[in-house]
């Protein structure tokens, strides 16, 4: 007999940005999918609800009950008044680690703005990070796998190489094209109607009364493991340094010749640079190229990367500036590079 094995599903709702193993879970019920048994199996449920063809609705007239489970187990569910999707996804996570394995759980929960990816996902293959930021908009990677949610369409970096976990495009679309009277807490209740059903038919007459936990501000701050989950989050080794291999291949003509990069990069550093030009035949021709690549290995796959290259080179090699176009090419290629990391 299968447990539940702490079995979470989560969800964000109206009108926000969410990851895949969030709303896709909460609509299982609604979509009359099979009882999920846990979290691995909530998610295959909820993308088969997911696939369903647009227009095409699914229905079921089996009863709602639950089945090959335990007697003994239980029913939670958490409604969040907050709207950090850090907060959020922390809590989330706690809730999913520190949960009875016996206990079936629904939280429910909405979002800011914001993009959020799996956890072994490349930010610079799913999104437009100078976009981003350009707009304020935070991204944050999740502790769970799964692909990325969000509204900002990444630039097509087909030549970029990784080996993480892409993303599969999946349609979405607006509650209030379906009903111009929904609003958040009645959608809140549906879904916890629905979920108190599936999961527990014969205790949802007496839960009907009952109402969920309310995730707040002062709940989690009032929980240190959540709030060290959360800033965790936040800091660069697990936005960017988690992120895995991957090479990014570019090319582009300047006034005084054309230059092929090859960036290779692991855990948000630039590893290796492969720089050259056709133009350049002679290893003192290629020399500004060389020492910009040496300048870019060991830092942060980031913007500000060329400008600390190109420090390093006035430090280590300031006789590479000498020749006459040495600064121009360095420059020119150093300005591009930024436009495209």
């Amino acid at each position: 007999m299968l447990r539940p094995r702490r079995s979470l599903i989560a969800s964000s709702l109206i009108g926000c940005h969410f990851s895949r193993t969030t709303v896709r879970s909460s609509f299982t019920s609604l979509l009359g999918v099979p009882s999920v048994r846990n979290l691995s199996d909530s998610r295959a449920a909820a993308s088969a609800a997911a696939t369903t063809e647009p227009g095409t609705t699914t229905t079921t007239d089996a009863p709602l009950t639950i089945k090959n489970v335990p007697g003994n187990y239980k029913i939670e569910t958490y409604l969040s008044k907050i709207n950090d999707p850090w907060a959020n996804l922390a809590f989330e996570e706690w809730l999913f680690r520190n949960s009875d394995p016996e206990t079936y759980i629904l939280f429910m929960y909405r979002n800011s703005k914001s993009v959020i990816i799996g956890r072994n996902q490349n930010p610079w293959k799913e999104c437009n990070l100078k976009l981003l930021e350009q707009d304020s908009i935070p991204f944050v990677r999740r502790k769970s796998g799964g692909g990325t949610v969000y509204h900002y369409l990444k630039v097509d970096k087909t030549s970029l190489e990784s080996k993480g976990t892409p993303s599969v495009r999946s349609p979405v679309t607006r509650l209030r094209e379906s009903s111009f009277t929904i609003d958040h807490l009645s959608f809140c209740e549906a879904v916890r109607t629905e979920f108190l059903k599936r999961y527990g038919y014969e205790q949802w007459r007496q839960n009907m009364e009952g109402e969920p936990v309310i995730v707040d501000e002062a709940m989690i701050e009032g929980n240190e493991n959540v709030k060290a989950i959360r800033d965790d989050m936040k800091t660069w080794a697990w936005m960017y340094g988690q992120s895995p291999q991957f090479t990014y291949r570019l090319e582009k003509a300047f006034p005084w010749g054309s230059v092929n990069v090859l960036i290779t990069s692991k855990e948000g550093l630039i590893t290796q640079v492969d720089m050259d030009s056709i133009d350049h035949s002679t290893n003192a021709q290629r020399l500004p190229l060389t020492a910009l690549a040496v300048g870019l290995e060991g830092q942060r796959y980031e913007r500000n990367a060329l400008d600390l290259a190109i420090e390093r080179i006035r430090e280590e090699a300031p006789e590479v500036l000498s020749p006459k176009g040495a600064v121009e090419e360095i420059r020119d290629v150093a300005r591009w590079l930024k436009d495209e990391i």
